[in-house]
């Protein structure tokens, strides 16, 4: 029976001359070999057994016309990030936020406009109504008798301020919802604030601004300024009104020279909508409750809608 040559343990036939000294693949005479019983090693130049062939290639090369430590071109895309990285939005302008409340009052114009609608019928209705049960008597009649009070007109002008007090209450709740980014619905307006807190507020601020005019103009103007956001924070946070009174005074006193100058500017835009016939008020009131909604965000550093 022939002799079989010896099988390559790769499943090879061993080269010409036989297998190099000490079995395939591995070292020479004297410098050790594998332990008995475990197959030799890889071929010379190959990586050892359960290692990465592509070992020692990682990180992978630069992309062409750049060498390792130089700068990407602008509009490579760097490792963690999708496209540009986010901006921020830039610095408060007060200027930015009329042109902000304008946007966003043409995109939610229908439910502005609508409640403008109704706050205005509701104004005609009272005014009718009081004008029947009053018989057209004003609050104080002065003549040849004497002064005289007439307390059923009295109590129709306290039902069309608290009816103008909640229409402009409703009105900040819209503003918040289109700053925030929320769907702004005529229905949604008057949810989520307390109404008695508004109406308290708006009775402590018409006091106020009385004494402050009688004493001296000026007082009452300062009043009007100082608790121009008592409403919002009582729409925005449900303070009560001693509380929102005071946030107010706060909120305005610590950025009186940025919020002076949007009343300035909300102060123009009333006038231009007086000026395009009145019916620019429908316009220019929702565009500075927006406005003022997004100074109060933007200074309190709270996120706005794009």
């Amino acid at each position: 029976m022939s002799e079989q040559p010896p099988q390559d343990p790769y499943g090879q036939n061993p080269p010409p001359g036989g297998p190099p000294p000490g079995g395939p693949g591995g070292p020479p005479p004297g410098q050790g070999g594998p332990p008995p019983g475990q197959p030799p090693g890889p071929p010379p130049g190959q990586p050892g057994w359960g290692q990465d062939p592509n070992a020692g290639q990682y990180p992978p090369p630069p992309p062409p016309g750049q060498g390792w430590g130089q700068q990407p071109p602008p509009d490579y895309p760097t490792y963690g990030s999708y496209g540009a990285p986010p901006s921020g939005p830039g610095p408060y302008s007060p200027t930015d936020a009329i042109a902000y409340g304008f946007n966003k009052f043409k995109d939610n114009a229908g439910a502005f406009l609508l409640l403008a609608l109704i706050a205005i019928g509701t104004s005609f209705a009272i005014s009718i109504v009081g004008g029947i049960i009053t018989g057209g008597d004003a609050l104080f009649t002065w003549d040849q008798n004497g002064f005289d009070f007439n307390p059923l007109a009295g109590i129709v002008n306290i039902l069309s301020q608290i009816a103008y007090t909640l229409f402009g209450a409703a009105l900040i709740r819209g503003a918040f919802d289109a700053v925030d980014g929320r769907e702004v619905s005529v229905g949604s307006m008057f949810e989520r604030w307390d109404k008695l807190q508004i109406i308290v507020v708006a009775l402590i601020v018409s006091v106020l601004t009385t004494i402050g005019l009688v004493l001296c103009l000026l007082p009452g103007f300062a009043v009007i300024f100082l608790t121009w956001f008592a409403a919002y924070f009582v729409v925005d946070r449900g303070e009560d009104a001693v509380s929102a009174l005071k946030s107010s005074f706060q909120f305005t006193t610590s950025n009186f020279g940025t919020v002076f100058v949007f009343a300035l500017l909300g102060f123009l835009v009333f006038l231009l909508g007086l000026i395009a016939c009145v019916v620019g008020l429908l316009v220019a009131y929702p565009t500075v409750a927006i406005g003022a909604a997004y100074t109060y965000r933007r200074l309190q550093n709270q996120p706005t809608a794009p």
